[in-house]
Parts: structure tokens; sequence; C-alpha cells
């Protein structure tokens, strides 16, 4: 566990940087990507929000992500969250870091389970780990964020299915005759299917981001 500071009834939104970063996650059982971050106040676990805008006379807590994939704890002002009780040293967290391309690990590096799995004595890393993504850089979000606001998550027309193909982390997108990562026209035409040619063991047949190829995928449209 580490300490993160103390809390200040009298200061409201402290903020905290969490020491480590890239913070990883888990998935639920449903693939939701869950943060390992875990963040306690004089011994009491306070839970994690995605924002603390109409959270009212509550404990809990939400983060800020930074650039680099740093987070900032950030509490209540009083009105938007509680503010933290005074006491030193009370804030403290636990978390894991490793996500992204630093998570890859060469052959051997493996060499012990995060828990215990009945009969399984000792582990050994068989090959180099792979498919790990970093975070989106600011000029890469900016030109993905469009694109995604208009697709809302469904794909109608062939400029779609190139926008949420971008989005798959590592790829690149290829229309018929095109350059990667050139834009598609925006007029609707006929359906299209999009299938991976990219290098490497087989992958996703669409961008789902849980399966990962061991070279980034590129997307190509088909019209059918």
């Amino acid at each position: 566990m580490s300490t993160l500071g103390s809390g200040d009834a009298s200061r409201p939104g402290q903020r905290f940087a969490v020491p480590k970063a890239p913070v990883t996650a888990d998935l639920a059982p449903d693939g939701t990507p869950v943060s390992t971050l875990e963040v306690r106040v004089a011994g009491l676990l306070w839970p994690e929000r995605p924002t603390l805008y109409g959270a009212g006379a509550t404990d809990a807590y939400t983060t800020a992500l930074g650039p680099d994939g740093a987070q900032t704890v950030v509490t209540g002002d009083g009105v938007e969250g509680n503010r933290l009780p005074t006491g030193r040293n009370t804030v403290a967290a636990t978390y894991r870091v490793g996500g992204g391309t630093v998570g890859e690990l060469p052959a051997g590096a493996i060499t012990a389970l995060l828990g215990s799995v009945r009969g399984v004595k000792r582990v050994v890393g068989a090959g180099p780990t792979s498919g790990g993504a970093d975070q989106d850089d600011p000029r890469r979000i900016r030109r993905l964020a469009p694109g995604r606001s208009r697709v809302g998550d469904r794909a109608v027309s062939r400029a779609d299915l190139a926008d949420l193909a971008r989005a798959f982390p590592g790829s690149r997108t290829r229309p018929p005759g095109g350059a990667p990562d050139r834009p598609a026209a925006r007029a609707d035409g006929p359906a299209s299917t999009w299938r991976s040619c990219g290098s490497g063991p087989p992958g996703p047949a669409r961008p789902s981001g849980r399966r990962w190829p061991r070279s980034p995928p590129t997307w190509t449209a088909a019209a059918t």
C-alpha cells in the first residue's frame, strides 16, 4: 500500500498523484475494464466515480488521467463529493502497474502467478508477451474523436466502418485502392465488410479490442 498524503477538511478538492504509471486494469466478467486502483481514507475504502458531478454528500473520488498515463486522485469539495477528514497520512492506495507496451516482457520473465492455482507449483513464460497498446497521444485523440462521435458505435456506411476501425489500438485502415489511414468518402455506399490484412497469427474479424494479433492489423473494406 502506498501513502498518497494527508487529508485536510479545510481544503476543497484535494489532489494526490499516484506515484507510478500506468495503472493497469482487470477485466470484469462482462469484459469491462476495471481499474486496479483502490483508495482508502483512514483505512476505509472510498469508491471511485467517473465524475464527482452530482455526487452530493458522499465519500467518493474520481481520477484525472495525464497525457503520459499518470493518474491523479481528486476528492470532493463538500458539495460535489465530501471533503477529506483531517488526518496525517490518512490517504493511501493500492494498485498495479504495467499496462501498455511497458507490460510486454521477454521470454522467461514471468515466473510467478498473482494468485494460487490448485496443482500448479511453478510457471515459466514460454515466449515474449505482445499486443500492448499505449494511451493515445493528444494528436491521435483529436483525429479520432470526431469519427467516434459521428458513428455512435454503429456502422451504416463504409466511412462509419473506417472510423470504428481506426479506433482499434495499433491498427491502420486502408480503403480499397487507397493508402493506410486515408479518409474514406462520406457518401453512403453499399454495405461493406472489413477484414484484417495484417501479418501474424489470425486476429479478430472485426475491431473488438480484446483479441490482439502479434502485429497491428490493417482493415480493408470490401463491398458486399
